[in-house]
């Protein structure tokens, strides 16, 4: 049986890229992954989730191999359910959230430590968050948690309010770790050295897949490391346009299947390789 993908690994975004607004995976992205996988290729996740809120989808589709969550902090196995590898928050950015939670009583702010989420304290885009990703959390008060490992913090706020909590963090010192945004009302603090991209890197490696045979598509600033260096990237047509001037293609909508939308793309773009 002809396997034209074999060797070939593809990674998605979730939000936004392999789901619609309905936070369900269109059958034709579910057709398209299966037929990618029938022909010899490897395709997993790349999400800013952690573990228990990517798991429907993984398990829906039946991930070829672990996958990238908490934004690349952790690689997971769905099928062993076994972390493969992650890099947890230094002690030190601890004592980062402490100047958040004083500084900007409006900001949700919530720690991810492996499969469980803490929320140290709700806001309106916290709640939704924890909503629309259907997640089991627990409120607590920082000293509950703070001898727990951390893989991230997450501060849920609206764009406008968030804007000032970016120009201050990033002005005060945060060896160990960085900040990103992953979604407008999301601003995240994640263990250096992890992002999406070294995610795929770190894949690729194991599988024994060099890069010029990877691919991602993605449709956020969290993506960008990881499609700007696949052998072959693309961004969703909602992405902003600063990012898709950077991509191989740009897919269709999300809404209408953009995974297969590239996949097509890819079928295309490995033949003339």
């Amino acid at each position: 049986m002809s396997q034209p993908m074999k060797d070939k690994l593809l990674i998605a975004d979730v939000d936004g890229t392999l789901i619609n607004s309905g936070f369900q995976v269109p059958l034709r992205n579910l057709e398209a992954i299966e037929q990618f996988q029938r022909d010899g290729g490897l395709f997993t996740l790349a999400t800013g989730r952690a573990i228990e809120s990517a798991r429907q989808y993984a398990e829906q589709i039946g991930l070829s191999c672990p996958a990238i969550v908490s934004n690349g902090s952790m690689l997971f196995d769905y099928k062993t359910d076994q972390v493969v590898w992650e890099r947890l928050l230094p002690l030190q950015a601890k004592h980062y959230i402490f100047e958040v939670l004083e500084h900007f009583p409006k900001i949700g702010v919530e720690v991810h430590s492996g499969r469980h989420l803490y929320v140290i304290r709700m806001s309106e885009m916290g709640k939704k968050h924890v909503t629309d990703e259907n997640l089991t959390f627990e409120e607590v008060e920082l000293e509950q948690i703070w001898d727990l490992p951390w893989s991230k913090v997450l501060y849920a706020a609206t764009p406008e309010e968030l804007a000032p909590v970016r120009e201050y963090t990033e002005s005060m010192p945060h060896e160990g770790a960085y900040y990103a945004d992953t979604a407008p009302i999301y601003y995240e603090l994640h263990p250096m050295g992890t992002s999406k991209g070294d995610g795929m890197r770190r894949l690729a490696f194991n599988h024994k897949i060099s890069l010029k045979n990877t691919a991602a598509i993605g449709n956020f600033y969290n993506d960008a490391d990881m499609v700007e260096h696949a052998g072959a990237g693309a961004f969703v047509a909602e992405a902003p346009n600063d990012l898709k001037a950077k991509a191989d293609y740009v897919s269709c909508s999300f809404e209408e299947g953009a995974v297969a939308d590239f996949i097509g793309y890819l079928y295309r773009f490995w033949a003339e390789q």
